[in-house]
């Protein structure tokens, strides 16, 4: 019965977030997360991400303290949900503290796509376009199969539009070469925008 409950309240947080209603999908992850007594980590990763998205800064901290007390939390993920709740708070000290945090989860798991791509929008927000850059040309290069997630492809293609527009487009289609050969099946091509001439 309780994982019927947790199957429909998972759908319910889904959906509402789909909807844009966080305050809906919240009440569903408090719900999940007094059913699994609080030891579940994905459930107390998923509640700090929706209240980072509300804004309750001091909530999510409390549920990420939880969720790093549990046994199985992978210790790379935590570090990236280190790196959004500093990020969250916007400042130049508090992003460069994101940046250390998704350095650390990059370093425990190499392909975690989302610690290296939030480290670049860091950097993209610090105004280190080129740095960006390099740090997301550098995942791709030294794992292609990994690193090729739509999101972080999206993110590199926005950045060369802002950083090299003369070149924009021979890079892109360097990129999409790159995905053709190395993307996993049913990898989204439309992320790479190529501007036709004409």
């Amino acid at each position: 019965r309780e994982l019927r409950t947790l199957y429909v309240l998972s759908l319910t947080v889904g959906y509402c977030l789909r909807l844009h209603r966080h305050d809906a999908a919240l009440d569903a992850l408090r719900e999940m997360v007094e059913i699994t007594d609080r030891k579940d980590p994905t459930v107390l990763l998923a509640l700090v991400r929706v209240l980072l998205n509300l804004g309750s800064i001091d909530s999510a901290k409390s549920a990420l303290l939880e969720a790093e007390l549990c046994s199985q939390a992978d210790k790379s993920v935590v570090q990236v949900h280190y790196g959004l709740l500093s990020a969250s708070r916007g400042d130049t000290k508090d992003l460069e503290l994101a940046i250390d945090h998704f350095k650390a989860a990059h370093a425990l798991d190499s392909s975690n796509t989302a610690a290296i791509n939030n480290w670049a929008i860091c950097l993209l927000h610090l105004g280190r376009l080129k740095d960006a850059v390099r740090e997301l040309e550098s995942a791709l290069s030294e794992n292609p199969e990994q690193a090729l997630d739509e999101g972080l492809v999206y993110n590199l293609c926005t950045l060369y539009d802002l950083s090299c527009p003369d070149d924009a487009n021979e890079r892109k289609q360097k990129l999409h070469r790159l995905a053709a050969k190395h993307g996993r099946q049913g990898f989204n091509m439309d992320t790479i925008t190529i501007q036709r001439n004409g």
